[in-house]
């Protein structure tokens, strides 16, 4: 809604999707709004697609209204009223609003740009995890090979750019600023000198060893800030002092690179150059510019640090952002990227997502190997460059990792295109070159990861050749949810009742098995459904894409385990046993023969959610437990053996509980020495004994890792945890592999017969010491309200959780995994 004088009055401008075959559907629409009535005023064919970011501008004049999307004039109407008025946002259905701004006829735009350049730098360049790296412009400038104190940028720029500077004398000093460098003679370009002496400043501009034009200004005020910008618009060039033109002249451009110099009192700060033929995208905004394939979404990197979130992408397949234009001939790209710390569903620990950061230049759009593809840790063995999808350079041993400081690295990969030749640059340094035969001569840039998590900080893309907006058809496909997990010969059913093509031409479905096991065929097709009807169990990886005949859209990977309930399970000495399969309402039964029952009771202010079929979600701190002892436990020390069992699905591995949680605690009201205890700290699992102190870091933290047993292995995504004991020995298994051992004393001799039982948190808040005190100071104000609590929640989903007083075997335990969380 615009230019609307009262609530009841104004100019609407509707966009319906591409899959609307209403009568008012797939269309860009202009109305004239008057209480409820509405008069169409032009309107014009082509929806949006759904699941995709799209910058909307409107723009009032007194002549008339136009609109555009992604920068493209879309509709124009003349002689429009009303003409003025307020704004506002409207939707019809589910849609998300991000970066509204209202500008005005006069804006310098260019001069927004530039302070937002610098802006940028100065917001991150001072922070610990090392974003310096890609958000300082200092980073950009290197000493020039010949003149050292000349200032050489390591970008080409093409076409019309400026470069400006905050100068501030303290005395005589001067300044020169270039355009159009050929990066080798220090005295190639269009050169500006200001030179101070005394009470004159001396101006000139240079070219080709002759002076174009000079101006003598009095003397620049000492400690006073001004503003210079040389700027290149065709052949004029014109240099600036606090906005306003001081020298201008004609000259052409005989080089690509900006530099400056200063030399006596003079400093310099906010150093920036900005470009017409220069996208520079921090994702600070909604990615309006990219077409995603997979989730992508603002998300912290570190989820040990939430203070700071980023773009992120993931997927089974493919995770890919593709730019919304083409751009041909001359061209570099470089991206700053690293691996997310975690990501839903992972299928690896940390350490293994580094690896596989991808830049493609001059791709087709739809895979991100076609073109040119730079692969920085190629399966986290090697560096890789691709022309279309086959390999023609590598770097073996090149490859982001964990263990060298890759926690807060950002890695910089590159690709530079000059004519034939491709050059791949990983944190500024060439690592591969490749002269093409048949070069390329353009296409759709991307960034990409496969079967992984990555953040996006900042992608640059540098090109000699004005940019096409992509006008190829594209066809899009819905995100059905999925569950964790299928069992044999239990149909799974997905519906894609979204999908469509922008061509107009009817899509069907085809599904392409990516990973099964043998003899398992592959799920079938009806219409706009698709079904899965395990027959082997095993992992099961299937690519679901929809087409039109010409065009694929992007992938759907239906990707989990398949388990065999029929190999049922052993719970004839469970002493408590939750399935979780009521479905809804405020207790959690327990199934075990042994009595009496210790249902668990869910608090009306809790904020959990039972799940389809089985299942329940904790989705923040809470206070599920049973309502009284639980006494039958002791069993446990009567017998010498024990074994605690879940089948979990954790949402994160850092919760905001200063990155630990419970997932069962057994406690005595009042005494935090507790009874027995499973717990994860961050990537590991850990069985806590009664009076182990449980403090992740600070002075006292090798008391509970040395007490505890502990393992690694932990991620998000469904997992199978089981402990043992056979009276010495503590075994772990994830996943039905047994990870380590321990000897651990439990000290059943001192466990209490008044503990009460907890589901995902802790029912006496722990003590904290003066180190974790100094931590929570540092951190809090970016985590949980409820962080001073001294409660440790899990969060994620339960979806099967046992005691028993009997130590599985090996054997057992390999088949409860693979009976999976439905067996009974």
């Amino acid at each position: 809604m615009m230019n609307m004088p009262d609530a009841d009055h104004g100019l609407l401008v509707r966009w319906s999707p591409v899959n609307d075959r209403s009568p008012t559907g797939d269309r860009l629409q202009l109305y004239r709004v008057a209480g409820a009535q509405r008069e169409l005023l032009t309107e014009t064919r082509g929806g949006y697609l759904p699941g995709q970011w799209y910058k909307l501008a409107v723009t009032s004049t007194l002549e008339g209204v136009t609109v555009s999307i992604d920068n493209r004039q879309r509709l124009v109407a003349k002689d429009v009223t009303p003409w003025r008025g307020g704004i506002g946002l409207y939707t019809e259905g589910e849609t998300i609003f991000d970066d509204v701004t209202v500008y005005g006829r006069g804006v310098g735009r260019d001069l927004l740009d530039e302070q937002h350049t610098v802006q940028l730098s100065a917001r991150y360049q001072q922070d610990e995890k090392g974003m310096a790296e890609w958000a300082a412009s200092a980073n950009d400038w290197m000493p020039h090979p010949a003149v050292p104190a000349l200032r050489l940028h390591r970008w080409d720029y093409f076409g019309d750019h400026r470069l400006s500077l905050t100068l501030t004398p303290a005395g005589d000093g001067g300044l020169e600023v270039v355009l159009n460098s050929d990066g080798k003679d220090a005295a190639s370009g269009i050169r500006a000198l200001l030179t101070q002496q005394g009470k004159t400043l001396a101006c000139t501009l240079r070219h080709g060893g002759r002076t174009l034009v000079a101006k003598t200004l009095p003397a620049l005020e000492a400690k006073t800030a001004y503003g210079v910008r040389l700027r290149r618009e065709g052949n004029r060039v014109a240099l600036e002092l606090d906005g306003e033109t001081i020298l201008a002249a004609s000259a052409p451009a005989t080089g690509l690179r900006p530099a400056y110099k200063i030399e006596g009192a003079f400093m310099v700060s906010d150093v920036a150059v900005v470009g017409t033929q220069v996208i520079d995208e921090t994702f600070a905004d909604a990615p309006t510019d990219w077409l995603a394939e997979g989730t992508w979404m603002p998300t912290t990197r570190w989820s040990c640090s939430p203070q700071w979130s980023f773009l992120g992408g993931w997927s089974r397949g493919d995770a890919v952002l593709w730019h919304k234009q083409r751009f041909t001939g001359d061209q570099s790209f470089e991206v700053y990227l690293a691996p997310k710390m975690e990501y839903p569903r992972e299928r690896r620990t940390y350490e293994y997502h580094f690896r596989d950061l991808g830049v493609t230049l001059c791709g087709d759009g739809h895979d991100p190997r076609g073109g040119y593809a730079a692969v920085y840790g190629l399966d986290g063995a090697r560096t890789v460059l691709l022309r279309n999808g086959v390999e023609v350079a590598a770097a073996a041993g090149l490859s982001p990792s964990h263990a060298a400081g890759g926690h807060t690295a950002w890695y910089g990969v590159a690709l530079h295109k000059r004519g034939a030749r491709i050059e791949v640059a990983v944190d500024r340094k060439v690592v591969l070159t490749y002269t093409d035969p048949k070069p390329l001569d353009g296409g759709v840039p991307a960034v990409w990861t496969t079967d992984n998590g990555i953040a996006v900080a900042r992608a640059r893309l540098h090109f000699a050749n004005p940019p096409t907006p992509r006008t190829d058809p594209q066809v899009a496909l819905d995100s059905p949810w999925q569950p964790e997990w299928a069992d044999i010969g239990r149909p799974l059913t997905l519906a894609f009742p979204g999908a469509m093509a922008t061509s107009g031409k009817p899509v069907r479905l085809t599904v392409t098995p990516r990973a099964a096991p043998a003899g398992e065929g592959a799920p079938t097709v009806d219409g706009a459904t698709v079904t899965l009807t395990p027959k082997v169990a095993g992992e099961h990886w299937y690519r679901i894409q929809a087409t039109d005949g010409e065009t694929v859209s992007p992938s759907y990977h239906l990707s989990l385990p398949v388990f065999n309930p029929a190999l049922g399970r052993d719970d004839s000495r469970a002493v408590v046993l939750y399935r979780f399969d009521e479905g809804g309402g405020g207790v959690i039964h327990d199934r075990a023969a042994a009595g009496p029952a210790a249902d668990l009771r869910i608090p009306d202010d809790a904020t959990a959610e039972w799940l389809p079929g089985r299942g329940l979600a904790l989705r923040g701190v809470n206070h599920i437990r049973s309502a009284g002892k639980v006494e039958k436990l002791l069993a446990l020390a009567e017998r010498r053996a024990a074994t605690f069992e879940f089948w979990i699905s954790a949402a994160t591995i850092f919760p905001p509980s200063d990155w630990h949680g419970y997932l069962l605690t057994w406690e005595k009201p009042g005494d935090p020495a507790r009874n027995l205890a499973v717990a994860q700290i961050s990537s590991k699992v850990m069985l806590i004994p009664g009076g182990v102190p449980f403090i992740p870091r600070g002075r006292f933290h090798q008391d509970t890792l040395q007490s505890g047993a502990l393992f690694s292995g932990y991620r998000t995504g469904l997992q199978h945890i089981v402990f043992t004991w056979d009276g010495r020995l503590t075994r772990c298994y994830l996943n039905g592999a047994r990870v380590g051992e321990r000897a651990t004393p439990w000290k059943p001799d001192a466990w209490s017969p008044d503990a009460v039982l907890t589901l995902g948190n802790q029912l006496n808040p722990q003590p904290r010491n003066f180190d974790q005190y100094i931590y929570y100071l540092q951190v809090a104000p970016y985590i949980l309200k409820d962080q001073g609590t001294g409660e440790h929640a899990f969060l994620g989903a339960f979806y099967l959780a046992a005691v028993h007083d009997r130590c599985l075997s090996d054997a057992d335990v390999a088949r409860h995994y693979q009976a999976g969380p439905g067996a009974k």
